[in-house]
């Protein structure tokens, strides 16, 4: 009996609590009221619950740019497109020298040369030579001279800079000789420009036999014969212009310091002979004005060995057939007086010893002493 009342106490708690419970679904009039409440809901809300997502985006590496392979999705690749490469600015310092067309402005080209500015002059020792291989080099070559020594200041830089370093203690050759001027009188000269020479002369030396000059590691001079082999200084300025040989005919040689062509010819003749062949060439024989030219008439002789020059005697004294002036002369010993002179035409000899090598001797014209050498303008 107790059992049964506890039974219908339980199940009439039951029946006080069931409206709270969620209606089963197996109920069609539950249903039907959920269905209710749902339609009675606000449809802007029934559509913004069911709005999808919007994804993120996705992008591929075709067309777009990406850090992926192809057709592989990826992350934009916010990077910003490579433009050109930087260039890469090389700075050059030039130096500039201001050249003037015909003129070179500094020391010829090789080793060896010693450039100074207060003499505006280059200087160069030649090695073992005899003074007119010397000075046939230097002026051939490079276009100078022999030094000639101009003052104390130059002596300075020659003896101290160029022959103390390039061979010390040793004698050399400078542009000093003989040279015949104002008729008679045989005279030291600088013999490129036959400028008189002044300076110390070694005593023990001074007997004034021979027409050549060395400069002593004690800054004097000492004459020996021109034949002897010594190291030479050359001299050219810095600058200096650079001649060009003229245009002269075939079987002519150009001579770029005088600017003139000239002829060794074939055959041995008197002086008016000589003469002759050379007014039919269109010249004259030669003159010869400097101790350059006079070297060039030698080297052009060759293997002859005496050659007839244009100087002829007037009264008491030479004249140059060509009209040039008769300044300077070359005479061997034994030629130098007007009473020793008798022959009236002038030979140049081509020996490299001897007291008349590379000097001239007076001659007979009517023999037939020596090759002509013709002297034209060029063509």
């Amino acid at each position: 009996m107790l059992a049964k009342v506890l039974s219908l106490l339980f199940l009439a708690g039951l029946s006080q609590f069931a409206p709270r419970l969620a209606p089963s679904s197996s109920d069609p009039r539950k249903r039907k009221g959920r269905s209710r409440l749902s339609a009675r809901l606000p449809r802007s809300t029934k559509k913004e619950s069911q709005k999808p997502k919007t994804p993120a985006p996705v992008f591929f590496c075709q067309p777009c740019p990406c850090n992926g392979t192809a057709n592989v999705p990826s992350k934009p690749d916010n990077t910003p497109a490579p433009g050109p490469k930087p260039t890469k600015v090389t700075t050059t310092t030039t130096t500039t020298t201001t050249t003037t067309p015909g003129v070179r402005n500094k020391c010829p080209e090789g080793d060896g040369w010693k450039q100074w500015t207060g003499p505006n002059s280059c200087y160069k020792v030649l090695k073992g030579k005899s003074y007119w291989d010397a000075e046939a080099e230097c002026s051939n070559k490079y276009d100078g001279h022999l030094a000639k020594i101009t003052d104390d200041s130059e002596m300075q830089i020659i003896a101290t800079h160029v022959m103390a370093k390039e061979s010390p203690g040793h004698n050399m050759w400078v542009g000093a000789g003989k040279a015949v001027l104002n008729g008679s009188v045989l005279s030291r000269v600088w013999l490129s420009d036959s400028s008189a020479m002044t300076g110390a002369f070694d005593a023990n030396l001074a007997a004034e036999t021979e027409d050549c000059y060395v400069l002593l590691p004690a800054r004097t001079y000492a004459q020996v014969a021109c034949s002897t082999l010594f190291e030479a200084v050359c001299k050219t300025p810095i600058v200096n212009p650079v001649l060009t040989n003229p245009n002269c005919p075939d079987g002519w040689a150009p001579y770029k310091y005088t600017q003139k062509c000239y002829k060794l010819e074939s055959e041995a003749a008197n002086k008016a002979d000589a003469v002759e062949k050379c007014l039919k060439a269109g010249g004259n024989l030669t003159s010869v004005t400097s101790y350059g030219e006079n070297e060039f008439v030698l080297d052009l002789a060759g293997t002859v060995g005496k050659v007839w020059i244009g100087a002829i005697r007037d009264g008491t004294q030479y004249v140059w057939m060509d009209k040039e002036p008769f300044n300077v002369a070359y005479w061997a010993r034994g030629h130098i007086a007007e009473a020793e002179r008798t022959g009236g035409c002038v030979l140049l000899v081509n020996t490299k010893t001897g007291p008349e090598a590379h000097r001239w001797v007076d001659a007979d014209c009517a023999a037939a002493g020596g090759f002509p050498v013709c002297k034209r303008n060029p063509s």
